[in-house]
C-alpha cells in the first residue's frame, strides 16, 4: 500500500513539473528531494520517541506529567504557528509541502 502511494506521488510530481515545462528529469529531482526530506523527518521522529522514553523513565510521576503537558503545549503552539505561516497557501498545490517544511 505504501509503495502504491509513493508511486502515485511520483507520477503526480513529475506530471506537475512537466506541465510547468520543466521536463521529466526536473520532476524526478523534485520528487526525490521531497522523499529525502520525508525520510529524514521519519527517522528524526523515531529517534525523538526513543529519547523521550529514556528520559521519561527517569522522571517522577509529577515530573512526567509536567513534561507531557509542556510537550503538548509546544506541539499546539508549533501547529498554530505553521497554520498561520501557510495560511496564504490555502487551496494551493504548495500548501502540503509548506506545512511539512514548517513542521520540520
Amino acid at each position: 500500500m505504501a509503495w502504491a502511494a509513493l508511486a502515485g506521488q511520483l507520477w503526480l510530481t513529475v506530471g506537475i513539473v512537466v506541465g510547468q515545462g520543466r521536463g521529466v528529469a526536473m520532476g524526478l529531482v523534485v520528487y526525490f528531494k521531497f522523499f529525502t526530506v520525508l525520510t529524514n523527518l521519519l527517522a528524526a521522529g523515531a529517534g525523538y520517541a526513543e529519547s523521550s522514553k529514556q528520559i521519561s523513565s527517569k522522571l517522577t510521576g509529577k515530573q512526567r506529567d509536567l513534561s507531557r503537558r509542556a510537550r503538548k503545549a509546544w506541539i499546539g503552539d508549533s501547529t498554530a504557528a505553521c497554520e498561520f505561516e501557510t495560511s496564504g497557501l490555502q487551496s494551493g498545490s504548495a500548501q502540503g509541502m509548506a506545512r511539512w517544511q514548517c513542521a520540520a
